[in-house]
């Protein structure tokens, strides 16, 4: 039980130094012996739990996902229209992608790690939150999507003089929407509840980091 717990807490330092190393050095220069420094361990111990930097990467890219969902149950007021969520959460990854170097250089340096073989997973419960099911094509249509998903955030920074954050978001909202859903009028009523929430809230006191630290 000691080895169980022990292990466990281990795997959540090395999580929680990974984070941070990420965000502030970038996850293409930041090595294993950084990771084992930060967190007092040998590199055996860093494979025992990740056996690549890859699969630690899909990790922090969850508890980033997990900390935008968080802030937009908040701003949202803890609404139960799973598509408002969805909608808010793209727009704060957006805003934040635009306002903070870190996550954008962790966004570009990660944009075909990140997706695991959890992704049709998110794929259906956006299905689920617009009133659908998934269908013959779903997930070719949810593959379209991830495709435009993994390569926005590359071609969107070279525009970032010309486009805000509320274009990008309203840009790929708008793309699921054409290959998954709602119809036009849905999505229409709900980026502006979302547009009026956000404005409502205080977006300079959304956190800029990688994930909740526990």
């Amino acid at each position: 039980m000691a080895n169980y717990s022990t292990g466990k807490e281990t795997k959540k330092k090395i999580i929680q130094a990974a984070q941070q190393l990420f965000y502030e050095k970038g996850y293409r220069d930041t090595t294993y012996a950084d990771i084992c420094k930060a967190v007092g361990i040998k590199q055996g111990n860093l494979h025992y739990h990740f056996n690549s930097k890859e699969v630690l990467c899909r990790e922090v890219a969850a508890r980033l996902y997990s900390l935008l969902r968080t802030e937009a149950k908040m701003i949202s007021n803890c609404s139960e229209n799973q598509y408002l969520v969805i909608v808010i959460i793209m727009y704060l990854f957006w805003y934040k992608f635009f306002h903070d170097e870190n996550i954008r250089r962790f966004a570009l340096e990660t944009a075909t790690i990140y997706v695991n073989e959890n992704v049709y997973d998110y794929f259906e419960n956006y299905l689920l939150s617009i009133g659908s099911s998934r269908s013959k094509h779903s997930f070719l249509d949810a593959a379209s999507c991830l495709s435009i998903d993994e390569r926005l955030p590359i071609r969107i920074v070279e525009y970032t003089n010309e486009l805000s954050y509320i274009d990008a978001a309203e840009y790929l909202i708008g793309i699921y929407s054409h290959f998954l859903g709602p119809e036009q009028a849905i999505m229409e009523a709900t980026i502006k509840e979302a547009r009026s929430l956000l404005m409502a809230a205080d977006l300079g006191g959304v956190s800029m980091s990688l994930g909740i630290v526990d």
